[in-house]
């Protein structure tokens, strides 16, 4: 009896040992500053945005042809309120990496234009990210996924925040004298940190050097939807044994969120099963530098989407919703092709020249704000 504990514990060790060995590396496509990984559906390779905000994984469109139908659906909201029915499929068999997922469900949405454009197929939410510990390194743009009892040697030398995962929902927490703020960490949202004024009333922001901003967004449905939030750089705050200082929209979007942005040049060690959430950096300071207009593509015309206010294309009288008529000169006939040539300029902070459809030209350039 006693040989056969011995056995079992040296198989058990040895077991444990293997595991932690466990790991593999990913690197990431980051288009529209999102974490876009390769995922393998029953052999079939699909390109998957990593999403902590997302509480199912989700399929563009495809998994009604591909995959078999459940009985369950649900019923999503978009930001404008429309109501849209949709339909959960069997996964199947899913690898990441050398990592196989079976026995889950994929909500199937209708395809959506900025995805489509960037050949991104769908979002792994955190009913599939919880079943293992991730690094995200945003500097040089890969994940290593170990085994969600595993915590690497580096650990050690990064920096716990206040975190916590309940209820499908990863959150992270800020203390500013003696109010604590709540944020879902978002790794679906490319921008900076936003405060929803459903959540907070901030007092006292005229102390504070701020900018207002147009700006709009498609959501799931399509539907373009408007805001206006007020840009400020945050007073320093703590998040367990971080100091931060984001940079954050105050709008009245359904919750706050630290979008990807914030992390810029940081490494993430995140564990949705243990609740912890690390950061290479024990200081967080984030800059705002932007294009002060910038264009989107609807019912066949090109639309102001973005526009700062008191910039120099404000203050010539450009407004949000205001038609432009060629962008460096070019005619573009689709969302796509406009989308991806806006990008590749910003990419390379190379102005953008607009001919507005009065036939003046206006050049908007990025810039630093809140400095």
């Amino acid at each position: 009896m006693k040989r056969i504990l011995i056995v079992c514990f040296l198989f058990f060790a040895l077991g444990t040992t293997q595991a932690q060995k466990f790991q593999d590396t990913i690197p990431f496509r980051n288009d529209l500053g999102l974490i876009i990984i390769p995922l393998d559906f029953n052999g079939e390779v699909k390109h998957f945005a990593f999403d902590t905000g997302a509480q199912y994984t989700v399929a563009y469109d495809w998994a009604k042809k591909v995959l078999k139908p459940t009985r369950k659906t649900m019923t999503i909201v978009s930001s404008s309120g429309r109501r849209s029915r949709m339909r959960f499929y069997k996964s199947g068999t899913i690898k990441i990496a050398s990592r196989k997922v079976t026995g889950h469900r994929i909500l199937n949405t209708p395809a959506n234009d900025i995805f489509s454009c960037y050949k991104i197929d769908g979002i792994l939410g955190v009913d599939i990210i919880q079943l293992l510990n991730w690094k995200i390194d945003f500097k040089n743009k890969y994940l290593i996924l170990y085994p969600s009892t595993f915590f690497p040697e580096e650990t050690k030398d990064m920096h716990a925040l206040e975190f916590s995962y309940y209820k499908k929902t990863p959150n992270v927490y800020l203390r500013r004298k003696q109010t604590r703020f709540k944020f879902l960490l978002d790794t679906g949202a490319s921008g900076h940190p936003n405060i929803s004024k459903k959540d907070y009333n901030l007092m006292g922001l005229d102390k504070y050097e701020q900018l207002k901003v147009y700006s709009g967004t498609f959501d799931v449905n399509g539907i373009f939807t408007s805001t206006a939030p007020k840009v400020f750089q945050f007073p320093e705050s703590t998040s367990g044994q971080a100091i931060l200082q984001p940079i954050v929209f105050y709008n009245n979007l359904k919750s706050s969120k630290l979008g990807n942005r914030l992390w810029k040049d940081q490494s993430l060690f995140l564990s949705l099963k243990k609740q912890k959430l690390f950061v290479s950096e024990q200081n967080i300071n984030s800059t705002y530098q932007a294009y002060s207009c910038t264009l989107g593509f609807k019912d066949g015309k090109m639309l102001v989407m973005k526009i700062v206010e008191g910039s120099d294309a404000w203050k010539s009288g450009l407004r949000q919703g205001a038609e432009v008529k060629a962008l460096d000169g070019k005619q573009f006939s689709n969302f796509c092709d406009l989308y991806q040539y806006q990008s590749a300029r910003f990419a390379k902070n190379q102005p953008l020249t607009l001919t507005l459809t009065n036939g003046k030209t206006l050049v908007v350039s990025r810039q630093a704000y809140l400095e």
